[in-house]
């Protein structure tokens, strides 16, 4: 569930702000949640994770195997029709 919470996001941003937001406002108002906060910490070490192999480029699934496609111009006033 944490890296899904740490990759994902929505119209309204990232998933993980919205932990974090919830995260801290519970602290604001001195009610620690454990589940909360283990969560939030979970998410904290998969970002980490995440931007250490991007870093070092370790991960093999990080990296595209799709061949290049060269697109070439079309001629002007050529019109394309997509259904």
């Amino acid at each position: 569930m944490a890296w899904q919470i740490a990759t994902a996001n929505g119209p309204n941003g990232y998933n993980r702000d919205y932990l974090f937001s919830i995260e801290k406002a519970l602290a604001k108002i001195s009610h620690e949640d454990d589940s909360i906060i283990e969560l939030a910490n979970e998410v904290r070490k998969v970002m980490n994770r995440t931007k250490e192999t991007k870093i070092t480029g370790s991960d093999a699934s990080l990296k595209s195997h799709a061949p290049l496609v060269n697109l070439s111009a079309l001629p002007e006033g050529t019109v394309v029709v997509s259904r």
